[in-house]
């Protein structure tokens, strides 16, 4: 697919989201949420839904995901889905999550639902909850940051290898902010 194609197909995928982000009032375009608003949230959320997740972990994650935006969104062309909100959690993620794994909290999201605050921290804590334990291993952090940006098979795949420890280099000093 040619350059323009792929940017008319990421056009087309993201005006659902971008319709739908213009319809909500729990945060004002461009709102950016800071260190401490991101912290307070990981940790409510955690709290609240008993995750196996590290508030920390969860808010640094935030800050290199998306800067603390909560409306961020961003397509990922090589496996045509978006990712989107303060965790980057692909809708796909986030649907499967809710349907097939139980993290029915706020229910099936939509890639719109996940631009509030509260229900991206909500998807990005139960992936990690649900990464720190799998295959029914317990996992080091440094597995699950890197799962979370690769997938749990990034150790199979040397692009994902080499991408996800950019990833963990980012997160180690987003880390130290907390």
């Amino acid at each position: 697919m040619t350059r323009s194609k792929k940017n008319l197909v990421a056009l087309f995928a993201s005006l659902p989201l971008l319709f739908a982000l213009m319809h909500r009032q729990a945060v004002a375009a461009g709102a950016v949420l800071t260190n401490e608003q991101i912290l307070e949230l990981a940790q409510s959320t955690v709290e609240k839904h008993n995750f196996n997740a590290d508030p920390k972990m969860l808010a640094a994650m935030a800050v290199i995901e998306s800067s603390g935006n909560p409306t961020a969104s961003r397509y990922e062309a090589h496996i045509n889905d978006i990712s989107v909100g303060l965790m980057q959690t692909l809708g796909e993620t986030a649907r499967w999550l809710a349907s097939d794994m139980g993290y029915r909290a706020h229910g099936v999201p939509s890639n719109a639902d996940l631009a509030d605050p509260e229900i991206s921290m909500y998807f990005g804590a139960a992936y990690v909850d649900y990464l720190s334990n799998f295959r029914g291993v317990s996992r080091k952090p440094e597995w699950i940051v890197r799962a979370y940006n690769g997938g749990p098979y990034w150790q199979n795949n040397p692009v994902a290898v080499d991408m996800t420890q950019n990833h963990w280099n980012k997160y180690k000093a987003a880390r130290m902010k907390f």
